[in-house]
């Protein structure tokens, strides 16, 4: 999938720079894959502290969700939250999960793309890179889900309502 995203982003617009932070088992045959295909548009930073990790990432245009069926760790909960906390748009790609389907596409918070489905993936980066007001939409969104789905606060009200009497 992050390899579809760097081709579709190289025909969208050759100034699109993938950044991918990661470390793990996988990234020497995945850096391998990259230097094979000749791909020039991914930035590889190795894993980073939260604090430095949220400030990289605030910088971005859109977050990249990748859930594969055969990936060791899904990383829609851990990144769907980094990337609503910090108002970006996210692109899913899925094997067709319709819950997730339904979470990205209900709150407008960004696209959700089939895995495999270069066409749509190029149509979703070229909605983001062409429309700042798609793309403001989406990022406030994702900022409005943070603060009401996923502010600790709120997460703990859920879990332990407050009550009188009861801090």
């Amino acid at each position: 999938n992050f390899l579809d995203l760097c081709r579709a982003a190289a025909k969208v617009d050759h100034e699109i720079k993938v950044l991918m932070i990661s470390s793990g088992d996988m990234l020497s045959r995945f850096i391998d894959l990259v230097r094979y295909e000749n791909i020039s548009n991914l930035v590889h930073m190795d894993s980073l502290p939260r604090t430095a990790y949220a400030k990289v990432i605030s910088n971005c245009m859109a977050g990249f969700i990748s859930l594969e069926a055969n990936t060791g760790c899904p990383s829609f909960p851990s990144k769907i939250v980094d990337y609503a906390r910090a108002g970006l748009p996210v692109i899913v790609m899925d094997n067709s999960n319709p819950a997730i389907k339904e979470f990205i596409d209900s709150r407008k918070m960004g696209c959700y793309v089939k895995c495999g489905d270069i066409t749509e993936l190029e149509e979703a980066l070229s909605a983001l890179v062409g429309n700042l007001e798609l793309r403001g939409l989406m990022s406030a969104n994702s900022r409005r889900v943070f603060d009401e789905e996923f502010d600790v606060n709120r997460v703990a009200e859920l879990i332990v309502p407050v009550t009188a009497g009861f801090v």
